[in-house]
């Protein structure tokens, strides 16, 4: 069930939120991360991490956590979130799995008007800014990026902005998408079936897609006629001559809007690699508490190469998700979750 029914039937225990946000270029590493030798609650922050200082009991970084499959500095954002092998698929040079912000989704994004919010630093840090292939953080279960919005002034119509064309008018474009996409997939299994065994696997992925498409299709209908909220007052519309750090601020004020509103419940914003270029102890910080997580801690794990996906997985079981694994995962992180 999609749309504002199925927004007015949510259960009455607070609904559960995440937003992955990256850093394109990384961090430092000697102002980054706390002395492996402080651990538990009673640490020092260190200097890049002392803005937060108030926050201090909000949060909790953990250090040693590892994807076994990154392997070229610049990919660190591609596989971030679903730890996959890019070489797992003989004879084929790129391969990724879904992210984990995108099985979360289907739980937690299914009585918001969009399932998930992505969110692309791409102009907003322009070239070689330390993102790897797709730009999103988000990767369907086809394995495929999702499509980001790249400025505040985007982002801010798609959420904000309502369709003044007649109600009636929106159900007819909905139906012609309808028509034109049913006539591509009657074309794209008429052409599988002439082909060998060698193209299916890439015609499935392209039929899998389509039908993405037209999940969100259905679920556009439902909302039809639904007003989108409007934001504070106090959230204006951007303007076009934004830049720099003042952009990056725009952008999380409107994640904060869009969740405060309640238009989604998962957003993935920019990328993530540290200095090193790989995701080798991956700087990983913590926040919220809405999958009994017991924060303000430092976490260093024993196992230098403790899987990044154990973060994942734990977080996909504390939003309700009976997930057994992801990706190379070996187990959830106890200490985390208390």
């Amino acid at each position: 069930m999609y749309g504002p029914a199925a927004a007015a039937a949510v259960a009455p225990e607070p609904a559960k939120r995440m937003v992955f946000r990256g850093m394109g270029f990384g961090v430092t590493q000697s102002t980054w991360f706390p002395d492996v030798n402080t651990v538990g609650t009673d640490y020092t922050l260190p200097e890049g991490l002392k803005p937060l200082a108030r926050h201090k009991d909000d949060f909790t970084v953990i250090q040693n956590l590892y994807h076994q499959y990154s392997r070229s500095g610049h990919s660190g954002s591609t596989f971030w979130l679903t730890g996959a092998n890019q070489f797992a698929v003989p004879g084929k040079s790129f391969h990724n799995t879904v992210s984990m912000d995108q099985v979360a989704a289907t739980k937690i994004g299914l009585k918001t008007r969009f399932s998930s919010l992505q969110l692309s630093g791409k102009k907003l840090e322009g070239a070689g800014s330390g993102h790897g292939p797709g730009l999103s953080l988000a990767w369907d279960h086809s394995g495929k990026p999702m499509p980001a919005y790249e400025t505040p002034n985007a982002t801010f119509h798609k959420l904000f902005s309502n369709d003044n064309a007649p109600l009636e008018e929106q159900r007819a474009r909905m139906a012609e998408n309808r028509s034109v996409l049913d006539t591509v997939l009657a074309d794209a299994r008429a052409v599988r079936r002439r082909t060998n065994q060698s193209d299916h696997e890439k015609l499935d992925e392209y039929l899998e897609s389509i039908r993405d498409i037209e999940t969100r299709i259905a679920k556009e209908e439902n909302w039809l006629g639904a007003p989108r909220p409007r934001p504070d007052k106090a959230l204006k519309e951007p303007g076009g001559a934004l830049s720099g750090i003042e952009e990056v601020r725009v952008m999380y004020d409107l994640m904060a809007a869009a969740l405060q509103v309640d238009a989604t419940r998962v957003i993935t914003f920019g990328s993530n690699l540290n200095s090193m270029h790989t995701l080798i102890n991956c700087p990983t910080l913590v926040a919220g508490g809405g999958s009994g997580i017991k924060q303000g801690q430092h976490l260093v794990m024993n196992n230098l190469r403790t899987p990044l996906c154990n973060l994942w997985l734990g977080l996909l079981r504390g939003s309700g998700i009976k997930a057994e694994a992801f990706g190379d995962s070996t187990g959830i992180i106890d200490e985390l979750f208390g």
